[in-house]
């Protein structure tokens, strides 16, 4: 977020029984159309909840559907980060950290947008987001620079 306050992303979760009796805690991000600034990278995003409306989702609320919208853009910060955000055994500070489109060897030519971040610390584990936040770009990976 610009203000670089922590935020809150809705999801859903659920105590699963398999057939021999164990308990598997299972959750989901819930995602909601993109808004302008990740439409540019991606066609979702992950629901983001107001501060006000977080006692709201979490409540017993039956049907909190007007809550399912896209986050305004002008709240939100991005970058371009390298595209091994895409693979989960990549996990490291470093992932997150912005990249020089214009002079990294290791992109292809001419893509500008791979990926993006929200600024701000999140509690929500680093390959939840690293799926949330793919980007669309399936183009190889270049490992030197062209002769």
């Amino acid at each position: 977020m610009k203000s670089g306050e922590p935020f809150a992303l809705a999801g859903v979760w659920e105590i699963f029984r398999d057939q021999a009796g164990i308990e598997i805690r299972t959750f989901a991000i819930v995602t909601c159309a993109a808004n302008e600034m990740m439409a540019a990278i991606h066609d979702r995003m992950p629901v983001i909840l107001h501060p006000e409306d977080h006692h709201r989702w979490l409540s017993p609320e039956p049907d909190p559907n007007d809550l399912m919208k896209p986050f305004l853009s002008e709240l939100m910060m991005m970058w371009p980060i390298d595209r091994k955000v895409g693979s989960p055994k990549n996990d490291s500070p470093d992932i997150i950290e912005e990249i020089d489109t214009d002079t990294d060897l290791r992109l292809p030519s001419g893509v500008r947008q791979l990926s993006a971040v929200l600024r701000g610390p999140l509690s929500c584990p680093r390959s939840v987001i690293r799926e949330c936040l793919k980007s669309p770009c399936q183009a190889p990976e270049v490992r030197s620079a062209p002769g």
